[in-house]
């Protein structure tokens, strides 16, 4: 294997990894909102997909969602109008 194609393998991985790791963030989040507020299954399913969204948003720019500032949360607003 080259070393180009190591690296991209990494890189790879790390995306995974962070993506399963912000997978779980939102789905602990959204279980909490169901029991703390008792939001329906059709509130969970648009809020996962707006989260989901967000995520994709934020690791496409290598800040992890929990991380974001409010310059990622403006940038990601601004791409949605």
């Amino acid at each position: 294997m080259t070393f180009t194609a190591a690296v991209s393998n990494a890189i790879k991985d790390t995306i995974k990894h962070e993506f399963v790791d912000q997978q779980n963030l939102i789905e602990n989040f959204l279980e909490m909102k169901t029991v703390d507020w008792g939001i329906s299954d059709d509130t969970r399913k648009a809020y996962l997909h707006q989260l989901e969204a967000f995520g994709a948003f934020t690791l496409e720019r290598g800040q992890p969602i929990e991380v974001a500032d409010t310059a990622i949360i403006r940038s990601y607003i601004a791409s949605l109008t």
